[in-house]
């Protein structure tokens, strides 16, 4: 998913229009808009979808971190950037874990919070399209053989991922797990079935009827 819509939450008018000018700039095609005042940041994120909200902890109504959690209980679905003078380690540790997806201090260049934005809610979104897969996907494990044959379930998620196509890296993001545990559990499956290398496997398994391609790509 690309970045539709951003908010500037700034109450700081040189900050504002800095930020609005540089993302309606920099970014083509994206709604940006600015605001001072929490009742306007709060009407906009109940009426209308933003996927970020750029703000400083730094306010005269006194939100502090709990600005976070304040967007978030309206919107889930926003991601929160800090950009605060105020940053520290603590403020960073207290906001994400409240859901911010990034905090910056504001010594940073206008360029780089613009990178770290689109570096960060990509990969966030790649998550969630891995989650999405291993929710719908994983539930697709009956049409295997696999199911009934003495292979725990972790051996069963490295065959299907494999077959899906996913290397090591890959399966340890959808599982959650380490590459160490998935290359060794690999390389207990390629014992098990005596075969060289995941390729090999694939094929075995199909041969012997551990796997049905007819009813997997129904």
């Amino acid at each position: 998913m690309q970045i539709k819509s951003i908010a500037i939450f700034d109450e700081t008018p040189i900050a504002q229009t800095a930020m609005l000018s540089f993302f309606k700039t920099n970014m083509k095609g994206v709604e940006v808009m600015a605001m001072g005042k929490s009742k306007e940041l709060i009407k906009l994120l109940k009426n209308n979808p933003i996927d970020i909200v750029i703000t400083d902890v730094s306010h005269s109504e006194n939100f502090g971190i709990d600005i976070v959690s304040m967007i978030k209980d309206i919107s889930a679905a926003t991601e929160v950037v800090i950009f605060s003078n105020n940053y520290n380690n603590y403020l960073e540790a207290a906001a994400k874990a409240d859901g911010a997806m990034l905090v910056l201090s504001k010594i940073e260049s206008l360029e780089f919070l613009l990178k770290k934005i689109k570096s960060t809610f990509n990969q966030k979104e790649n998550q969630k399209k891995r989650e999405f897969v291993l929710k719908t996907k994983y539930n697709k494990l009956q049409i295997f053989n696999l199911k009934k044959q003495n292979l725990t379930i972790m051996e069963r998620n490295i065959v299907y991922w494999s077959l899906h196509g996913l290397n090591s890296t890959e399966i340890a993001e959808v599982i959650n797990g380490s590459i160490n545990t998935v290359n060794n559990q690999r390389n207990n499956l390629l014992k098990k079935f005596n075969c060289r290398n995941v390729t090999h496997l694939i094929v075995y398994l199909m041969k012997i009827g551990y796997i049905s391609l007819s009813e997997f790509e129904q």
